[in-house]
């Protein structure tokens, strides 16, 4: 006669320790694909950003050069409104739409110094849908007068 013993192997895992299990790693693994998505949508806005910003450098150096060189300020109002597409908007304001926000160019005559006007050069960079600037560059350039 065989004699038989109540033996319990408890070696592996039961069917709801394994759901279990699963539930809680589909959990997680949603949770990292949300914070990479937020990170690939944040990285998208700051090269978007950059990208204005780096144009905008480009233009406050344009205009650095050209005053140097000595232009008069209407040169450069040929240069915005033919060369770069800006649209004026009032005698010393510029404005552009990019695919990546908004640029600003201003314009502020400080002062008249022996045949140069003296004018703060503003450039503010806007991202789309906000109404404040993400940058401002700004500079003070000496212009020939026009009529000189």
């Amino acid at each position: 006669m065989l004699n038989k013993k109540n033996v319990s192997h408890e070696s592996g895992l039961t069917l709801i320790e394994i759901l279990a299990s699963l539930v809680i790693l589909g959990i997680v693994i949603v949770s990292f694909l949300s914070i990479f998505s937020q990170s690939a949508l944040y990285n998208k806005k700051t090269d978007d950003l950059n990208d204005n910003t780096n144009y905008a450098e480009d233009l406050m150096e344009l205009f650095v050069a050209y005053s140097q060189k000595g232009s008069s300020l209407e040169s450069v109002d040929s240069i915005l409104l033919n060369g770069q597409g800006f649209k004026k908007v009032t005698n010393l304001k510029y404005n552009k739409s990019t695919s990546k926000g908004f640029i600003e160019v201003i314009f502020e005559e400080q002062d008249k110094i022996d045949g140069y006007r003296v004018t703060r050069v503003i450039i503010n960079n806007y991202s789309s849908g906000t109404d404040k600037p993400n940058s401002i560059i700004e500079s003070l350039l000496y212009w020939r007068t026009s009529h000189e």
